[in-house]
């Protein structure tokens, strides 16, 4: 890796190395100890994250011959420093370095976003359960649960999740998500014009794909907003 491309792995990691050197001088007496640290450890994880390795293993492989993380000066480490490092460190520890990073930083600073103020995604999905999940019937002989996720485009995070059972109504746990000022879009599986009502009642909004079948009138078109250069603030 030139060091070009090497700046571009820097950049990267920027706003989240202090917050990660300044997690690992809680721990001086690591060094003495270990050599995957917490540093190193994160460090080597989030290059996997960055390259798409998708496996502890793979990892220890890529970072021994490979080219690019060689100028990188990350920690050559065996399969079970890491498994051992996974136990040293908590999950809870990367939580909070990453709820520290989201209060600090705007990931996608796109203006007409921006301006249109906040825009979630929601769905719901159905994942396989137990047996022994009762609570979770779905089907005559299967168990399953259904996560229902309000995702956020302006920051690219979840926002909101509920889990229950897998027959439960999508529109139902989306009403009791809305919040005043949200745009929410979603696909045809949540047209109900009551719905709608709610929504607009909740002084949110909504972008819901309709189904091919539905009758309705149109009682008036209305122009497509949009902000010039020139405009601080207003529309035109």
């Amino acid at each position: 890796m030139d060091d070009k491309n090497k700046l571009v792995f820097d950049e990267i990691l920027a706003p989240i190395v202090p917050l990660i050197t300044e997690e690992a001088q809680k721990r001086p007496h690591d060094a003495v100890t270990y050599k995957l640290t917490f540093q190193p450890f994160a460090l080597n994880l989030l290059f996997a994250l960055i390259k798409g390795i998708k496996s502890i293993s793979l990892l220890v492989t890529e970072i021994k011959p490979s080219p690019e993380a060689k100028p990188l000066d990350l920690v050559s480490a065996s399969k079970s420093m890491y498994s051992d490092a996974f136990y040293r460190y908590s999950a809870q520890t990367y939580r909070t370095i990453f709820y520290t990073l989201l209060k600090t930083m705007n990931f996608l600073e796109i203006p007409e976003i921006q301006a249109l103020g906040r825009f979630c995604c929601v769905d719901g999905s159905v994942f396989p359960a137990m047996i022994t999940m009762t609570w979770a019937t779905y089907q005559k002989k299967r168990n399953a649960i259904k996560l229902h996720l309000a995702f956020e485009l302006n920051r690219m995070i979840p926002t909101q999740f509920l889990s229950t059972e897998a027959n439960t109504s999508e529109r139902k746990i989306l009403r009791q998500m809305l919040e005043a000022g949200i745009t929410y879009i979603a696909d045809r599986g949540y047209v109900c014009f009551k719905l709608f009502h709610d929504i607009g009642d909740r002084q949110a909004y909504f972008i819901i794909r309709a189904t091919s079948n539905l009758l309705y009138d149109i009682y008036e078109t209305l122009p497509a907003l949009y902000r010039t250069k020139n405009q601080n603030s207003g529309y035109s």
